[in-house]
């Protein structure tokens, strides 16, 4: 165990940044390397430590059971211009508010319902595969990841458009990605071809999300979805009153 201000062990560098071009290149590694020092362990990021737990019981511990004394990390503070301000970035009241909203749509009945639809959406895209063809995996995956997003968040079957989301949401990520970077901060506000890739992403996916949510709204009939279980599905004055509606127009694309 660590006591006082002693630092668990990890793994070292003397490189300019510390283990963050290790993650940069390959996070699993890191993580891995990390994890075989002990149930804690700690590297470094430029001159921020990160710490990592390898224990279910410590992870319980930090998240349940001391979750009103923990903070979003850095990175999830800094990009919720990307993310929105919804369970994965939310702190204090906002998340415990948006946890009780979304909870009824996790019950053992509805997560079976989900489990049903990952399965068979994976079978079909399995079946679609022939012996010898090439496939690029990513790609594949990122397909299958937003059928079931989309069927078991918004009952909807995405149309012939799945790779222009697929794209947009790829450049998301990527500028979650580049929030890990000591200088993230001043990236964002240069007019760099990524920042404008980002800003049309952004506005493709919420224009989507936008349309199944009204598509919804239009027809509330519980459909075994995430939205049945939303009470602002019937009204968009609901909607604003329970806090999944964000000014900024980062709504529940972001936020689920």
């Amino acid at each position: 165990m660590v006591e006082g201000n002693q630092l668990p062990p990890g793994p070292r560098t003397r490189a300019p940044g510390g283990s963050l071009w290790a993650f940069r290149r390959n996070p699993l590694a890191l993580l891995v390397d990390s994890a075989r020092f002990g149930d804690i362990s700690c590297f470094k990021f430029g001159r921020q430590w990160i710490y990592l737990l390898n224990h279910p019981d410590l992870i319980r511990e930090l998240i349940v059971a001391r979750a009103v004394e923990v903070r979003k990390s850095r990175a999830i503070r800094i990009t919720k211009h990307v993310l929105g301000h919804g369970l994965l970035t939310s702190e204090g009241d906002l998340h415990r508010r948006q946890r009780q909203l979304a909870q009824p749509a996790f019950q053992p009945a509805r997560v079976s319902h989900y489990a049903d639809v990952m399965v068979r959406h994976a079978e079909e895209f399995a079946e679609s595969w022939s012996d010898g063809q090439r496939l690029d995996i990513h790609e594949q995956m990122m397909g299958l990841t937003l059928a079931v997003v989309a069927k078991t968040l918004f009952d909807a079957e995405l149309d012939v458009n799945v790779k222009k989301i697929a794209r947009s949401v790829s450049t998301c990520v990527e500028l979650f990605d580049r929030a890990m970077m000591p200088w993230c901060r001043w990236l964002d506000f240069a007019p760099l071809p990524s920042n404008i890739a980002f800003a049309i992403a952004r506005k493709r996916l919420t224009r989507i999300v936008e349309g199944m949510i009204a598509d919804r709204r239009a027809n509330p009939a519980d459909r075994g979805d995430f939205l049945s279980r939303q009470p602002f599905v019937g009204s968009h004055r609901g909607q604003r009153e329970h806090g999944l509606h964000e000014p900024s127009g980062h709504q529940v694309d972001a936020r689920v």
